[in-house]
């Protein structure tokens, strides 16, 4: 039987044709390319039913799944198996996962960004600096550089870790919790917050935070 609650909290497709499906209280589900909804068959394995979010590794052939409260799980869709469990105090609670053009997965977590090593299984510190920060999401643009939403505005830095700019509600954000973050092609970064959209030109640094729809 499929998912008994409304919360979804991430979709991904694969390339075998399973739509994955995360939930907060019931655990990790697939919607196979029959169409049939179906348990994760090794869902005891993940450690919660909480799940957070999901990234497919289509290069890879793996998929991420970030929980609460139990660390970073990759499995294996073909074979619908986990193949790593990656679990530490410091991320147990993993509130974003971001991959970028070179492959390499990004991990937010309540303490602060993260670097998964795929080659050696480890997950390693990004910015010590940004470690009491509560990253809600990650985005990566053309040029290079990563985006955080956390809790106390928006960073970018470049892959380096050094950080270039930091935007809050004083710079013009509509609201410093930042929950998604979309770069586009045309130079802006479109930024979704707990209270409206903001809209950053990165050519000119101009922040414009979006009105709110009127309630009818």
């Amino acid at each position: 039987s499929g998912p008994t609650t409304n919360a979804r909290m991430g979709v991904e497709g694969d390339k075998h044709g399973n739509l994955w499906i995360g939930t907060y209280l019931d655990g990790l589900f697939y919607k196979d390319a029959g169409g049939k909804i179906r348990l994760f068959p090794e869902q005891g394995g993940i450690g919660t039913m909480r799940i957070r979010t999901l990234e497919y590794d289509e290069k890879r052939d793996l998929l991420y799944v970030g929980t609460y409260g139990a660390g970073l799980v990759v499995i294996d869709p073909a074979r619908l198996r986990i193949v790593q469990s990656v679990v530490d105090e410091e991320y147990l609670w993993i509130s974003a996962l971001h991959l970028d053009k070179s492959g390499l997965l990004w991990v937010g977590t309540y303490n602060g960004p993260f670097q998964f090593e795929a080659e050696t299984g480890l997950i390693v510190p990004f910015h010590p600096d940004m470690s009491s920060a509560r990253i809600y999401s990650i985005a990566s643009d053309d040029d290079g550089n990563i985006w955080f939403g956390t809790g106390d505005g928006l960073f970018c830095t470049d892959a380096e870790g050094s950080v270039l700019m930091h935007y809050n509600e004083k710079s013009g954000l509509a609201n410093n919790v930042i929950r998604d973050i979309v770069p586009s092609q045309a130079g802006n970064v479109w930024i979704s917050t707990a209270g409206g959209l903001s809209r950053l030109n990165t050519r000119t640094g101009g922040l414009t935070a979006l009105p709110l729809p009127r309630r009818l």
